[in-house]
């Protein structure tokens, strides 16, 4: 009895070492199933990253040639630059990496349906989309709400859109929101990552001024800091910053002298209608029994408001003798414009602009636009030195680290010189990301014998 046992227990110590020494096969479900049972990651609170590739898909655009001739805006510099760089950089952190250039909107949009039907059919592990351009932020009023004075008050909100070939817009938060889930229900629960680089100027307030002229600060001494990594030039050759912003140039046709006039004359007639609602509310305000306050503060940005909408000084100092101790509470119903989000920045979103609210991004000449030079070189930097692991968000904070420190203007007009601009980071990421590169390599390379990877990048650009 005590032999037979000990032939048992011999028998499946030899079983398991055989198990044990079987090689591990990954194979890439047709279906999307994870080659990894349950699809955790081996690090804690990490996104799966290992098990499919993820897909970039970039819209990058150089040239305009605007439908409305009165439109001008200025070519941009090296857009093919920027397309080899993101192709090299999220090709080394596991993409396949499609691109379009110079699309009109509607082309646009037919890119990003075919992006998003592959990403429907092929479950990828995280999803990139970069888009460069120019840019501008505008105010909409919406959501007209009653109010007991009679008087609705507005909702004003900067919405940011993005110009493309023909000259035409396209709002950032309706291109963001088609890969959020429901709408894009195979990226639920995945990381979905927008790079802008574009300008987020302000153009309809006469007094907001568009550029960043950065502060002086206290910088180690050249012997314990280290050198920035800078990109080769030819000697003697200058470098040339451009915005990526909607730019006229031309001079002003009869037509658009035309529409100035009857914009002047709408003027007068806006003006009229707002003092008449303006003086309705303030009635209001002194029937209800609304406490005055004194509000200097408030005072002043009423009489900027009114300055802004083209009052004239009569009218305005009438309004504002009438106003009295009720400035803060007119300036909020009629005049406080909301600086919302952007783009919708839901769950598992990152979405890193070029440039802060209201302020320009910038393109350098040769080199392409400084979000994308920065993000390339860093990735390029960090797996140079450590290629097994790349930690995605502190590499994007180093991205604007580098922005800020290495990057001014240097343009041929002394005015335009020496402005900033650092990038502006938003997420809701809930795990780190976390790539290592020779895993998605290997991945890759698996997803290269499917032909429903291929047909990819058989996609019409």
């Amino acid at each position: 009895m005590k032999l037979e046992l000990l032939k048992l227990v011999l028998s499946i110590k030899v079983i398991v070492g055989i198990i044990l020494s079987l090689p591990v096969i990954s194979v890439i479900g047709s279906e999307g199933e994870d080659p990894v049972a349950g699809g955790e990651d081996p690090e804690e609170n990490c996104y799966n990253l290992r098990t499919r590739p993820g897909l970039c898909l970039h819209i990058c655009l150089l040239e305009f040639d605007p439908e409305d001739v009165n439109k001008t805006l200025e070519q941009r510099h090296s857009s093919s630059v920027e397309m080899e760089k993101m192709q090299s950089t999220f090709e080394r952190l596991g993409c396949f990496v499609k691109s379009v250039r110079n699309p009109t909107d509607e082309e646009a949009l037919e890119f990003l349906q075919e992006g998003k039907k592959f990403c429907e059919e092929l479950k990828p592990s995280f999803l990139v989309l970069i888009i460069s351009t120019h840019g501008q932020e505008s105010t909409s009023i919406r959501n007209a709400k009653e109010h007991p004075s009679g008087v609705a008050a507005s909702r004003r909100e900067r919405e940011h859109q993005l110009f493309f070939h023909n000259g035409k817009t396209l709002q950032t938060r309706e291109i963001v929101k088609r890969f959020e889930p429901p709408s894009c229900k195979s990226l639920a629960d995945k990381p979905r990552l927008f790079f802008i680089q574009a300008c987020r100027s302000i153009f309809d307030d006469e007094n907001h001024e568009n550029f960043d002229r950065g502060v002086m600060i206290q910088l180690q001494s050249s012997a314990t800091r280290e050198k920035p990594v800078e990109v080769p030039r030819q000697k003697h050759e200058r470098l040339q910053d451009t915005a990526d912003a909607k730019v006229r140039i031309s001079e002003p046709s009869e037509q658009e002298q035309n529409e100035r006039v009857q914009e002047v004359l709408k003027w007068s007639e806006e003006e009229l209608e707002t003092k008449r609602q303006i003086l309705q509310y303030i009635k209001w305000l002194s029937e209800s029994n609304v406490a005055k306050e004194e509000n200097p503060d408030g005072r002043k940005k009423l009489s900027d408001a009114l300055t802004k909408k083209r009052f004239s000084q009569p009218k305005r100092n009438k309004i504002l003798a009438a106003s009295e101790g009720y400035e803060q509470d007119i300036f909020d119903h009629f005049f406080n414009a909301i600086v919302s989000e952007p783009a919708p920045c839901g769950n598992d979103t990152l979405i890193m602009f070029a440039s802060a609210p209201g302020k320009e991004a910038y393109n350098r000449a040769k080199q392409g636009g400084w979000l994308i030079t920065n993000l390339e070189a860093q990735i390029k930097e960090t797996m140079d030195q450590n290629p097994e692991r790349v930690d995605l968000l502190a590499e994007l904070t180093n991205v604007s680290h580098r922005m800020a420190y290495e990057f001014e203007t240097e343009t041929n007009r002394q005015e335009d010189r020496g402005h900033k601009s650092v990038p502006c980071l938003y997420h809701r990421f809930c795990k780190d990301f976390i790539v290592w590169p020779e895993e998605m390599k290997r991945v890759k390379e698996l997803c290269e014998k499917d032909d429903k990877w291929m047909d990819f990048f058989k996609m019409k650009p």
